[in-house]
């Protein structure tokens, strides 16, 4: 990403995953998570996004690019 910085918009984040809160937030769904990234680009205003995802993060990218190509 870092490489890609000068020439594109590159937003980054973390999966939920609970903590001194006490979410249960292990217990968001896959449709939920790939919910969140549609979340993130309006709140952002963001209208086309090329998506990346590592490990777990890509069957989110995958759902998210399928739903809505």
């Amino acid at each position: 990403m870092a490489q890609l910085k000068d020439r594109f918009r590159c937003i980054a984040y973390d999966l939920p995953v609970g903590g001194r809160d006490k979410a249960r937030l292990r217990r968001y769904t896959h449709a939920e998570l790939t919910a969140d990234v549609y979340r993130l680009m309006d709140h952002l205003q963001i209208h086309a996004a090329t998506l990346v995802g590592h490990s777990f993060g890509s069957t989110i990218a995958l759902r998210a690019l399928h739903e809505q190509p």
